[in-house]
Formats: structure tokens, C-alpha cells, sequence
């Protein structure tokens, strides 16, 4: 007897790395009306059978949540801002993600966690911090270098510490060991770099894989400030609710839909998203307590001692 399909999981190889399969369409009843494959799917990816499995740290099991939000200077408007930036651009000439902070402050709130933000959003203090994260979560700009992958950097504040220079390189990732399950990349084209013979893709959510990361959601183009906070915030709820990684992205991303206009129905504005790695919910170190098992006997005996002694005083 078949079982029904409710997952797809997709390795692409070579241009697919690109693409993300949930916005093939798999009906259409107008212009405006088109059913995706995300509707009746949940979507996830590896890039190879065994390249989590190689690199993925296996100690922690921590639910503690880490988030960063780091602080630009010039203004812009959370419909038009974009979390991309330019190699030419310096941390003081950026635009401002107005909906990032509020995207890792709620959720921050919902873990219970902590999260740095503005001034605090500093390269150095994700160093020094994010080892002991079991959830890592950036909201900020990226800046991607197509010739040289490896220099690829999240835009991190500014920090005193003249040792830092507050852009977080792929390179040196590769030299970190974080032990996060998962890392959620809310940034431009974390997801994009050079493909290379039997790497797969050169990005910075490769770095994080390097890293010891198993599961990485990241981005494939240039992502809106407005519509990514909002995805963010409703993935971090569904995986609140202990659901599996890739369907608290499919969650988020149709939950989105359901009050999206017929520009922002557009995968532009929802689709960038994508989750490398496995289904399951995030784990957390659960010890019995055996110590109460004691107190649950001790009650017992200490019960039945009680009621033959009153049994005997009867007789």
C-alpha cells in the first residue's frame, strides 16, 4: 500500500543550487491564480548524502537561542530596503533594516533568548558568543563577492575591538566551531556563490555547514526587510510548537501568503528562502528526573507503612 507523498527532498547539482523547486507551479486558473508546488509540499535540500553528515556538529541539543541584529546609518523605508549591500559600502554608508531588530527582538522573546542588536551587533561578540548557541539567528546585510567566494561577509556593527573589522568572511567561518542545530541566515544571497566540482556551493551558508551547523536556512537572491521579517517570525513560532525544520518554513512562507497582496504573492517577496537539511524538530537535552521516581516510592511505602499500622491498631 503507498503512503502519501507530503515531502520532497531535493540535491541539486550544478545551476539548481539556484533554484528554489516549491515556486514551480503546478496549476494555473488565471494570471492572478497559480497553485505552487510549496502548497501541496514540503521542500527541503541537502547537497549531498553525505555532507551534513560529514561536517554537522552532533554534542549539542541546546534549544538556547542567539540573535543578531546589527545597527546602519542611512534611512530607508522597510517596503523598498533590500538586506544586500555593495563591496564599495562601508558599515557607516548602509542602509538600515528597520523590521530586522523587531524581527530578532520577538523572536528573542519567544526562546526566551538573548539577542544583540545596533551597537551591540558586533562581529566580536558573535565570536565570542554564538559557540554556545543552539539556535543562531542574523538579520542583517550581506555582502557577496562573486569572483572570491570565500570572502563573501555578513555586515556585523562596528565594534571597538580593533582585532575585528566587523564583516564576518566565509573564510572565517571555516575556522570557527559553533555548535547551533540550526543557523537561520536573514540576509541576500547567503545561499549564493560559485559552484565548484564536487563542493557544491561556495557561500556563506556553506561556511556555517563548515562550522559545524547541520541545518542552515539561507537565501538565494536579494531579500525585501518587510516580508522577510515577517517570515522569520512565523518560522521561529512554528518551530516553537516543536514542527520539523523544513514544514516551519513551508508553515511561515503559506501563513505569509494568506495575507499577501497580488504584489507581495509574487516569490520574490517569499521565496528566497530555503532550508539545507533535515525534517526533524529541534532537540532539546531532556533528563528524566529519576529523583522523582524516589519521592513517588518513598509516598508509596511510606503510605502502606502508614495504613498497616493503622490496621493493626484496629485489630
Amino acid at each position: 500500500m503507498l503512503t502519501e507523498v507530503k515531502q520532497i527532498t531535493f540535491i541539486p547539482d550544478g545551476v539548481l543550487h539556484y533554484i528554489p523547486f516549491e515556486i514551480l507551479i503546478t496549476s494555473i486558473e488565471g494570471p492572478a491564480d497559480k497553485k505552487y508546488l510549496i502548497q501541496d509540499f514540503t521542500i527541503n535540500y541537502l547537497h549531498s548524502t553525505g555532507f551534513t553528515e560529514l561536517y554537522q556538529n552532533t554534542e549539542s541539543q541546546s534549544l538556547t537561542y542567539m540573535g543578531f541584529s546589527p545597527g546602519y546609518k542611512q534611512e530607508s523605508e522597510a517596503l523598498l530596503a533590500s538586506r544586500s549591500a555593495r563591496d564599495n559600502q562601508i558599515a557607516g554608508m548602509l542602509q538600515k533594516l528597520p523590521m530586522a531588530e523587531e524581527e530578532v527582538k520577538n523572536s528573542a522573546s519567544l526562546w526566551n533568548g538573548d539577542y544583540y542588536s545596533n551597537e551591540n551587533a558586533t562581529e566580536e561578540n558573535f565570536k565570542r558568543f554564538a559557540g554556545d548557541a543552539g539556535i543562531i539567528h542574523i538579520a542583517s546585510h550581506a555582502i557577496i563577492d562573486d569572483e572570491e567566494p570565500m570572502n563573501s561577509k555578513l555586515v556585523f556593527s562596528p565594534g571597538a575591538d580593533t582585532l575585528e573589522d566587523g564583516l564576518l568572511h566565509t573564510y572565517e567561518l571555516y575556522n570557527m566551531k559553533l555548535n547551533a542545530q540550526l543557523a537561520f541566515l536573514s540576509a541576500c544571497n547567503t545561499g549564493f556563490g560559485q559552484i565548484k566540482s564536487g563542493q557544491g556551493v561556495v557561500s556563506l551558508a556553506k561556511g556555517f555547514f563548515y562550522a559545524g551547523v547541520p541545518n542552515v536556512m539561507m537565501s538565494l537572491w536579494s531579500v525585501p526587510d518587510k516580508s522577510t521579517s515577517e517570515i522569520m517570525i512565523y518560522f521561529n513560532k512554528e518551530l516553537k510548537k516543536g514542527v520539523g525544520k523544513a514544514d516551519a518554513l513551508r508553515n511561515a512562507k503559506l501563513k505569509f501568503l494568506e495575507t499577501a497582496d497580488e504584489n507581495t504573492s509574487d516569490p520574490y517577496y517569499w521565496a528566497a528562502f530555503t532550508m539545507i537539511g533535515d525534517n526533524e524538530p529541534l532537540k532539546t537535552n531532556s533528563v528524566f528526573p529519576y529523583w522523582l521516581i524516589g519521592i513517588v516510592v518513598l509516598v508509596i511505602i511510606g503510605g502502606g507503612n502508614f495504613y498497616m499500622k493503622k490496621q493493626k491498631a484496629q485489630t
